[in-house]
């Protein structure tokens, strides 16, 4: 199967092929072909390279977006971490980290977290009847004290205060 490549666009004037035929000794026709060939090379070489680019910033965005569904899905497994989720996206988990990073503009960790809170405050929000330990088990968080602190650093204030703010506005 041939790769696709995105069509190379030159003409005899870009080249200077038409510069051949003014010279008069096949030692200047030489120098001025090779010096064509030299050019033909370099288009195809940079051709190459920004389709290679195209190519990986679309594997970037594949990846993105396979470590944010996965994350989505799994937020509540209190065992969800980078390596895990390296695992599945089979990708080393620095070089994983790295291209999140970059694509998504936040670490996968500071992701993780986010997702979870978003998750206990809509709980919080719709259900006040839940206690802060079976939040903290629906959100992925291993311990209550776990859950208050990421909370906290999160959005400013406790999940009771949050809870209180909540109760406030009905």
């Amino acid at each position: 199967m041939v790769s696709e490549q995105p069509e190379l666009k030159l003409d005899a004037d870009d080249l200077g092929v038409r510069e051949l035929f003014r010279y008069e000794s096949l030692a200047a026709v030489k120098l001025k072909f090779s010096e064509i060939l030299e050019n033909l090379c370099a288009a195809v070489r940079a051709n190459n390279a920004a389709a290679d680019n195209r190519k990986l910033i679309e594997s970037y965005e594949r990846v993105t977006q396979d470590i944010l569904l996965y994350v989505d899905g799994n937020y509540m497994d209190v065992n969800l971490n980078i390596n895990k989720i390296a695992e599945k996206i089979k990708l080393t988990p620095s070089y994983m980290s790295a291209i999140f990073k970059e694509r998504h503009g936040d670490t996968l960790i500071n992701h993780i977290q986010k997702v979870r809170i978003n998750r206990a405050k809509e709980l919080i929000r719709t259900d006040l009847t839940l206690t802060m330990d079976k939040l903290a088990e629906l959100c992925g968080f291993g311990t209550l004290k776990t859950f208050r602190a990421v909370f906290k650093a999160v959005e400013g204030v406790t999940p009771g205060a949050y809870r209180k703010i909540c109760a406030a506005k009905e």
